[in-house]
């Protein structure tokens, strides 16, 4: 009985009323009625009284203050140790956000400590969101750092020599078998992530093959005369008739696959070119028929109905409804880099949802 009246007072008194060790100290009205009618009490004059007694309210209301937050300290420390266990027993890894956290740390063990039950829920939730805020920071500062050794592995095992030899970089699995040894193959977790790090920089070092290629073969040809300059267009035009006569899909082949294909027409009819003119030409045509793969994968975005391909769709169901639009179907497709589909996917993405915006803009106006 005592217990509920002392929390009916409670409720009933003001929420800035004065407490103390956990009680709330009555207004001096109230308390003045039952206070003794001595002399150390009637001495002092009532303005006076009042002053006193909200000087001492305040005063044991600082000290259980201070006391909370001493205990609140003691809990959250607590708590921090369980958290630290928690981390060493991988119990944080995977969690996306503070309640699954939560969640697997209390089905644990640790939800039976007596320093789980001490620390106030919002105080574990924010804890553990600024481990998770930490440690999700950690993993990235780490992909960062292992994508740069990645590349720099590939600059020093791989393209440095392609490049010194003037030769094209290997396959993907020909350097995943050459390197997955190294530790810095293996800091990239992800197979896929690996993969589409080697093609960025293959495809550079590729490029910087070709410029070298081109500028030594002009080079060279600054060294002739008119007429041997014309005679070499003149080779050049021949060559690329006899490679669109020859060969179908030129995005599909490397040099060395496109020459045995050719073998017998090169006996027949052998170009007036050296052997690294020929393949910075085959290089030309295949960038060629690739950039005409990719213009007619644009077109097939452009001309497919909203209905039935909107901006909404991922790139797989959008490329899947291409493909019916496109001459060949998907062998159409065949040799592009998926990098390069999927960034013709992302600018036709843009320009439908600009289309989209304008033509709700209009709508609403």
């Amino acid at each position: 009985g005592r217990e509920a009246e002392a929390s009916l007072q409670a409720r009933s008194l003001p929420r800035d009323a004065p407490r103390a060790r956990g009680r709330v100290l009555r207004p001096l009205r109230d308390v003045a009625p039952e206070a003794p009618r001595g002399r150390a009490f009637t001495v002092v004059p009532l303005m006076e009284r009042k002053k006193t007694f909200t000087e001492v309210a305040r005063l044991l209301g600082k000290q259980q203050r201070q006391v909370d937050a001493g205990a609140r300290l003691a809990a959250c420390k607590g708590f921090a140790a369980l958290v630290a266990a928690a981390r060493e027993r991988g119990l944080l890894s995977g969690a996306r956000n503070a309640a699954e956290a939560l969640s697997k740390m209390a089905k644990s063990d640790l939800g039976a400590d007596k320093r789980w039950g001490a620390a106030a829920p919002k105080d574990r939730e924010r804890m553990l969101a600024e481990v998770l805020k930490e440690e999700g920071k950690a993993n990235q500062e780490e992909a960062i750092t292992a994508v740069k050794a990645f590349r720099a592995m590939l600059q020093e095992a791989i393209i440095g020599p392609a490049e010194s030899a003037g030769a094209d970089p290997p396959p993907f699995g020909e350097a995943r078998r050459f390197l997955r040894g190294d530790a810095r193959w293996k800091a990239v977790v992800d197979i896929a992530e690996r993969q589409r790090l080697y093609g960025d920089v293959a495809s550079e070092a590729a490029r910087r093959i070709h410029a070298k290629r081109r500028a030594r073969a002009e080079d060279e040809d600054e060294l002739t005369s008119k007429r041997f300059h014309s005679r070499r267009s003149e080779a050049e035009k021949r060559f690329r008739e006899m490679l669109d006569e020859h060969l179908k899909a030129p995005l599909e082949l490397t040099w060395p696959e496109a020459r045995m294909l050719m073998r017998e027409a090169l006996k027949r009819s052998p170009p007036d070119l050296d052997e690294v003119s020929c393949e910075i030409i085959f290089g030309e045509v295949k960038s060629e028929d690739g950039e005409r793969r990719l213009a007619a994968f644009a077109d097939a975005l452009r001309r497919a109905p909203v209905e039935t391909l909107g901006p909404e769709l991922s790139f797989d169901q959008a490329k899947a409804v291409a493909v019916t639009k496109l001459p060949g179907g998907e062998a159409r497709l065949q040799g592009l880099p998926p990098q390069d589909l999927r960034r013709c996917w992302e600018d036709w993405r843009r320009v439908r949802l600009a289309e989209a915006a304008q033509a709700f803009e209009a709508w609403l106006q």
